[in-house]
């Protein structure tokens, strides 16, 4: 994963019956918004999607996924919104000076 980190956190496994460690891989949130900030946003799409596709916490002792679901997650859908709605606001403030620009006088 694009300047990720792995984290091990103590969960309840269903298959193991007790609480094992279990790993998952994150994304390096300062790297992403550092992107973002120099590509004018662009960059919130790619990291949105990575933090909602990341897989769930996987059991270090059976190999089985949790079914937790994890806050970065809801990050993702976050940056989802915030860049569709910066798109907006974008096409809203210069669409119209762009439009004008183009009109013949």
């Amino acid at each position: 994963m694009l300047g990720g980190s792995s984290r091990v956190e103590m969960i309840a496994c269903t298959r193991c019956s007790r609480a094992t460690q279990h790993v998952r891989n994150e994304p390096s949130h300062l790297l992403h918004l550092i992107l973002s900030i120099i590509l004018c946003g662009w960059w919130l799409i790619v990291w949105a999607l990575l933090c909602i596709l990341q897989k769930n916490p996987q059991c270090t002792e059976c190999g089985m996924n949790s079914s937790t679901a994890p806050a970065s997650k809801i990050l993702g859908y976050v940056l989802l919104l915030l860049f569709f709605v910066m798109m907006c606001l974008f096409t809203i403030l210069f669409g119209g000076f762009i439009a004008a620009l183009e009109t013949p006088q």
